[in-house]
């Protein structure tokens, strides 16, 4: 009796089209002989160049060319070919049918073979978190019989899918919703774009807590560094604030930027910074970045704010290697705080508050919400989205007494019927391996399956095919993570929304476009919707944030390509503003800022 192998292998000599159907398909590392796999070789080889079957005699000519075959082995595989049956005439669905088994089986028994190999450390290219994506491709292995789409033969087919209502989950925006025709569908990977100093940098904070029922408060001068572990910590303080220009304010969180060229500034005061090109510096002319100043302060003085009032810029040094760049967010409308006693700006725009307004817009629709968090705290998400549903200033959440706060909590139960899920991860060290199995554990454990999962953030994540660093550009590898959670998107069901970084010069541009993305371009290929957050000293006197589409798949880009949505910090919300423009809003003067500046600086 013929096994399946030499099926296929006379098939594919004797049946012209079910070799051109089952080509792409048909991969020789699926036959366990060698000299099957051989011949399989030889016939795709022909077929390559030809574009037809070869016969019996082609494929004998060939081994016979193969020179690391030793007697027995050639004649066992010229014995082969004769056995083969050019004259076969198999009933062809029940064919096509049998080689997609085959296909499916061996490609399943490999990726174990594989995944075995991993996980013993034999393989040196890819971890272990790779293993679910090998297994998920091999059990994904069919033959696809469809051959496209007819543009005349299927307009009918066509029209259904244009009148067909697509499942969409709404944005808490309604000019959001309007120019993606109704908010995102599921499957989909949606971005927020938006866009400091080195670790050892110096700041004032006091730590506050409550001692025998009264507060009281150290103050202490430390590196920016050591405040990621007490920020976290609440336990032993219940608020760190920093010094300001505005006085001490609270700081809300600490951020890795990753590594950048350093600029170290010395001021004819004798206090010196070091930090990134794209930090932001408190002037006579107002906020500059650093790598502007570092160009003007070779043709005038320039004088920055200090603790200790204006002084000038005495020198400003570029280094050659990169230096690992942080910074923190505090709360308040000014955005800024001294660092080793210069003033400099937070750079935070809102991403997490931007996520943290849908996710409490999402509850309150009646969605499942996962919140996957690896910048914050899950307490300090939870915290936002309090702030959010109970339309309450953060201040005033620390000072209600635990009756009205469970009540508020069961009366938001109680009228919604949505629910949230914050699950903590450390920075930089989870990726879709990781948030694939919290996905199936939350169904398995609390029947929970999620509508919409939100990402915090994207470039903060890892790669679970790639390991990072060595030979892996930043481009291939954060493409990869922007790629694995689509297919995570795809793969669960449920509309994916994350957030991205502006690079240096989208930092400071009050116009940015895709080519501004933080680290790679491959992440405005992969995604379905982006929109840019910019934010302006002037539309921070407004309390605005202005929004830019930068890529959609949902609508055209261009209509309302530029509006503003209304922030209220103190409560993590936005809202819809009347009377938006699809243009550069009037109060958008960022272009006429710079030649106001530019006709300052040429002027001299």
């Amino acid at each position: 009796m013929s096994s399946i192998e030499t099926v296929i292998l006379s098939q594919l000599v004797s049946n012209e089209q079910y070799l051109r159907n089952v080509s792409p398909h048909l991969k020789s590392e699926y036959f366990e002989d060698k000299l099957e796999r051989k011949i399989h070789e030889i016939i795709m080889d022909f077929f390559s160049k030809y574009n037809k079957s070869p016969t019996k005699r082609i494929i004998e000519l060939a081994v016979r060319e193969q020179k690391s075959l030793n007697q027995t082995d050639y004649d066992s595989i010229i014995a082969t070919i004769h056995g083969l049956d050019d004259e076969a005439n198999e009933d062809y669905d029940w064919l096509m049918n049998s080689t997609e088994k085959f296909c499916k089986d061996r490609s399943i028994y490999l990726a174990l073979v594989q995944a075995i190999n991993i996980a013993e450390g034999n393989d040196k290219e890819l971890k272990p978190d790779a293993i679910p994506d090998i297994l998920s491709k091999a059990l994904a292995v069919s033959f696809d019989t469809t051959v496209g789409h007819d543009y005349f033969g299927n307009h009918d087919d066509r029209y259904d899918y244009y009148h067909a209502v697509e499942s969409r989950i709404p944005f808490s925006l309604d000019i959001l919703n309007q120019v993606t025709n109704g908010g995102m569908p599921k499957k989909t990977l949606n971005l927020f774009v938006a866009g400091c100093v080195t670790p050892d940098t110096k700041v004032y904070v006091r730590m506050w807590t409550n001692v025998y029922g009264r507060n009281a408060y150290a103050d202490q001068l430390v590196e920016i560094k050591d405040l990621q572990e007490k920020i976290k910590n609440k336990i032993t303080f219940d608020k760190i604030e920093v010094l300001s220009p505005d006085g001490w304010v609270e700081v809300t969180n600490y951020v890795e930027k990753g590594k950048y060229i350093p600029y170290t500034f010395t001021l004819e005061n004798g206090m010196y910074v070091t930090c990134n090109e794209a930090h932001l510096f408190e002037t006579r002319l107002g906020w500059l970045d650093a790598k502007k100043l570092w160009i003007f302060n070779q043709v005038f003085k320039i004088e920055l704010l200090t603790e200790f009032g204006w002084s000038y810029i005495k020198s400003i040094e570029v280094g050659k290697e990169e230096v690992d760049i942080v910074d923190i967010t505090v709360d308040h409308p000014n955005h800024r705080y001294y660092t080793n006693g210069i003033s400099s700006h937070n750079t935070g725009v809102g991403k997490s508050l931007t996520m943290c307004d849908h996710s409490a817009y999402l509850i309150k629709q009646g969605y499942k919400v996962l919140y996957v968090t690896m910048e914050m705290a899950e307490e300090r998400i939870a915290e936002r989205i309090d702030c959010n549903l109970f339309d309450m200033e953060i201040k005033n959440l620390f000072k209600m007494d635990k009756d009205s706060y469970n009540s508020k909590i069961s009366n938001l139960k109680e009228r919604y019927k949505g629910n949230l899920v914050i699950k903590e991860y450390p920075t930089g060290q989870a990726n879709v391996g990781h948030f694939r199995v919290l996905l199936d554990e939350l169904k398995l454990k609390r029947n929970f399956i999620p509508d919409v999962v939100f990402i915090d953030y994207l470039s903060i994540c890892s790669s679970q095919r790639l390991k990072g660093g060595g030979n892996v550009n930043s481009y291939t590898y954060i493409k990869a993570i922007s790629e694995e959670l689509r297919g995570l998107a795809v793969e669960h069901d449920v509309a994916l929304v994350s957030a991205v970084q502006f690079n240096r010069d989208g930092n400071k541009n009050s116009d940015s476009e895709l080519t501004d993305i933080s680290e790679s371009f491959g992440i405005a290929m992969t995604a379905d919707f982006m929109v840019g957050m910019i934010r302006t000293e002037e539309l921070d006197e407004l309390k605005q944030i202005m929004f830019k589409q930068l890529k959609s798949r949902y609508g055209d880009v261009n209509y309302y390509k530029r509006f503003v949505v209304g922030v209220e910090l103190s409560k993590f919300k936005l809202h819809d503003v009347e009377g938006f423009s699809n243009d550069t809003p009037m109060f958008d003067k960022s272009q006429q800022i710079k030649q106001d500046r530019a006709d300052i600086d040429f002027d001299g």
